[in-house]
């Protein structure tokens, strides 16, 4: 009878021990050994009612470039960055101090006395400033972070973690190393853009995007020699177009921008077709190209799609990227580049000089032009930084046999210091705003 006892209790003990193991592996997280988000809002609830207190924050730091790293040198190599900053950031925690990881790259602070908070915020800032070395790789960790106080007599860990995370994506859109403060505008600044969010999944299939096309031209005789179409929209409920600034970056980060894009370069083509037959000159017609569409893997059939529907001559069409897109898994960006231009089709780098590209990679991009940022234009002919840099940038595209188109000309001061530089082309104000597809052709007609 006890060896009966005796082998109950050992598999009691057994399946015991393995429910424990079953919570460690569910609720923590076995790179750091963190609490999930689950554990998390426990171990916050816990504390909160053993302490008593409501006078709480949720810090949320976000790892802004964690996905880069995982991308550009393995996932082993990202774990080991995320646990040397866990590891230099515990030993800075006040006491009853709740810390988890909340999501891939999202670690969360329960804090419980909020006045003693301001160094510990600089002190994470501060981490942004400094490398982790990893396996011989100096690795820099991008930091958003957000922040929510408890207004409530009440507490509730999951409202006040869903604030902070809120915050911190907000935190995230606004740039490197950035705080944030969850308040009832930011709530309400969320809504609006869920809003335009879903507004936006309907708005190609109501044909709510529309094109309009910059003119462009030449410095030395000031004839046409090109156009760049614009997307706008102009939701159906509404009188006004919404600012490009508003939607564009929302069609980013939803992804649907690829669709958009796809549409935005047959319709542009489409429409120079519909030009050329109805008698007006051949001109380039310089369409922006998104990162989402670039990268997504499907750039080259969009464009083959477009040109073979539209039947439009490739020589005519310039596809313009940031530098920021170009830079990004820079030997499959070469690819599609050369690619492109075996296609027949130019290529532009767009807002030169305002990003970061290599000038090692840069010769091997098979550009045909680069585009002078409008920073740049609008402090001509009088700024001496400004001065130099388009200098600069005038004489590196004339040792590389490449076209300039300057942005945001809008006086005739800047078209003449830009003349006599030797840029080639300009657009902007001066000459015209961007115009609907019938009215860039009465333009043609008049001029």
């Amino acid at each position: 009878m006890w060896r009966e006892k005796e082998v109950r209790q050992g598999l009691e003990n057994l399946l015991e021990k393995q429910k424990k193991q079953l919570v460690e592996i569910t609720s923590y997280d076995p790179i750091t050994n963190l609490p999930l988000r689950k554990e998390f809002i426990s171990l916050a609830n816990k504390t909160v009612n053993r302490i008593g207190i409501c006078d709480a924050q949720v810090v949320m730091i976000g790892l802004k470039n964690l996905a880069k790293i995982n991308n550009t040198y393995g996932h082993d190599i990202g774990s080991l960055a995320l646990k040397k900053f866990v590891k230099r950031l515990k030993p800075k925690l006040p006491a009853e101090t709740v810390i988890g990881r909340i999501s891939d790259d999202q670690i969360a602070l329960f804090l419980v006395n909020r006045s003693r908070n301001g160094a510990l915020i600089k002190f994470i800032l501060g981490l942004s400033k400094k490398v982790f070395v990893v396996a011989e790789h100096d690795l820099p960790i991008n930091l958003s972070i957000g922040i929510s106080t408890n207004q409530l007599k009440c507490f509730s860990a999951e409202k006040i973690l869903r604030e902070s995370s809120l915050a911190q994506c907000w935190a995230r859109q606004i740039g490197n190393n950035q705080v944030v403060h969850y308040s009832d505008k930011l709530e309400n600044e969320n809504l609006k853009r869920l809003m335009m969010e879903n507004a936006l999944r309907r708005a190609l299939t109501n044909n709510e995007f529309i094109i309009h096309y910059q003119p462009q031209f030449s410095t030395n005789n000031r004839a046409l020699t090109g156009c760049e179409a614009l997307l706008r929209w102009k939701p159906t409920e509404q009188a006004e177009l919404v600012s490009p600034l508003e939607f564009i970056p929302v069609l980013e980060e939803t992804g649907l921008i690829e669709s958009v894009g796809a549409w935005c370069l047959e319709e542009a083509c489409g429409q120079y077709v519909l030009w050329r037959e109805a008698g007006v000159q051949p001109f380039t017609l310089s369409v922006n190209v998104s990162a989402g569409q670039f990268h997504s893997g499907n750039f080259l059939k969009t464009v083959q799609h477009a040109l073979q529907k539209t039947q439009m001559d490739p020589s005519f069409l310039c596809l313009e990227l940031t530098e920021s897109i170009v830079m990004k898994n820079i030997s499959e960006t070469l690819e599609t580049l050369q690619a492109l231009s075996t296609m027949g089709v130019k290529l532009s780098l767009d807002d030169f000089g305002t990003g970061y590209s290599s000038l090692k990679y840069l010769h091997q991009m098979n550009l045909d032009e680069l585009k002078i940022d409008r920073a740049f234009v609008e402090k001509l002919p009088h700024d001496k930084t400004s001065i130099s840099i388009v200098e600069t940038i005038l004489a590196m595209a004339k040792t590389m046999n490449l076209d300039v188109v300057a942005e945001g000309v809008e006086d005739e001061e800047q078209l003449n210091f830009l003349h006599l530089n030797n840029c080639s082309k300009v657009q902007g104000f001066y000459f015209s705003r961007p115009l609907t597809a019938p009215d860039f052709m009465r333009y043609t007609q008049s001029m």
